[in-house]
């Protein structure tokens, strides 16, 4: 009798396993997966009809979506995207005939997860950037109703910036500035000041990484665009000539930040590296750009960026091998990046 029970227990464990796995998921943020039938998709959030009735996402606080009776490939694509792995998850997708998606709202997933995956690649390894920029382009002119538009705005402005195309990145990024929640839209403007940097346009930088600056708005993810902001803002302030201001303001940075947060340090530290130069300090900005090559790495940009600087630095301190072993390591780890390609 008790082995009967037993059994019969585990039957329904794995039936109600089975049941979720055949649903919808909603992957957020914050707080486990929802389950249940995504009911209508928009550009700023989702409905999805639960066990506890409908319950409304907005697309701010969705990572990823999931479908029922999905390829297992996409369900294995996803975690390799999440764990930074482009070319295997893309491969997996490659398996799946096109033809058998025929949901609106997976099809719709499907494209954006291959563009994304695509334009990823296209901007660290090297892959092909046009036909990146195409799929994603496309992408967003088929789903502007789609929960993934304003991160595939922000990709191809990304993307648009890795070709040197900043006045190109500026429009996409408008679009994220668009969207309805506040921390969106500081997040665009810091993203299209970094553009004007590259273009070389450090006074208009300047000002618009002043416009997130002084914004009222303090919830977590608007205070963290402001202190990416700050780093901005001073080594614009270094172009131009302040930098002993640019120099305090960067410190400041250091010393009141977590050392953990590698985006952050790591843009800091290059920062201060350029300001070093500007200053004619070769020896003090080579230590700085190494704090990022050492200990800072995790971002992709702020390592190539490092790695640009150092394969010059290194030759100044008359370390021709080291140069060499600089230049190498941009080229083949981030040959997609504007760096590589910068003179």
């Amino acid at each position: 009798m008790i082995f009967c029970r037993s059994v019969s227990t585990i039957f329904l464990v794995l039936l109600s396993v089975c049941v979720l796995s055949a649903q919808d998921q909603v992957f957020v943020k914050i707080g486990p997966p929802v389950s249940g039938d995504i009911t209508k998709v928009s550009t700023n959030e989702l409905e999805i009809k639960t066990r506890q009735g409908v319950r409304t996402i907005s697309s701010r606080d969705i990572l990823k979506l999931g479908f029922n009776n999905e390829p297992n490939e996409v369900r294995t694509a996803r975690i390799r995207m999440a764990a930074g792995q482009h070319e295997e998850a893309l491969a997996l997708l490659g398996r799946i005939d096109e033809a058998t998606v025929t949901r609106a709202e997976q099809k719709a997933n499907f494209a954006f997860i291959i563009a994304s995956a695509q334009a990823h690649i296209a901007m660290t390894g090297g892959g092909d950037k046009g036909q990146a920029a195409s799929a994603l382009v496309g992408f967003v002119k088929a789903n502007e109703d789609s929960v993934h538009f304003y991160t595939a705005c922000e990709t191809l402005g990304q993307l648009a910036f890795s070709m040197g195309r900043f006045d190109v990145a500026d429009q996409f990024f408008e679009k994220v500035a668009a969207a309805p929640w506040k921390d969106f839209e500081l997040r665009a403007k810091r993203l299209k000041a970094h553009a004007l940097y590259g273009a070389g346009k450090f006074v208009e930088a300047s000002d618009v990484y002043g416009e997130v600056l002084v914004s009222t708005a303090d919830d977590p993810a608007s205070r963290r665009q402001k202190l990416l902001s700050e780093v901005g803002q001073a080594v614009c302030e270094a172009q131009t000539g302040d930098v002993d201001q640019a120099m305090k303001r960067l410190e400041a940075v250091i010393k009141g930040n977590d050392p953990s947060d590698s985006q952050l340090f790591g843009r800091t530290y290059n920062a201060l590296g350029v300001s070093h130069m500007k200053a004619g300090r070769s020896e003090d900005a080579l230590l700085a750009f190494l704090h990022v090559d050492l200990l800072f790495s995790k971002d992709v940009e702020s390592h190539a960026e490092a790695l640009y600087y150092l394969q010059t630095l290194w030759v100044t301190a008359k370390k021709s091998d080291r140069a060499v072993a600089a230049k190498n390591r941009l080229q083949q780890e981030y040959g997609g990046t504007v760096w590589a390609s910068k003179e």
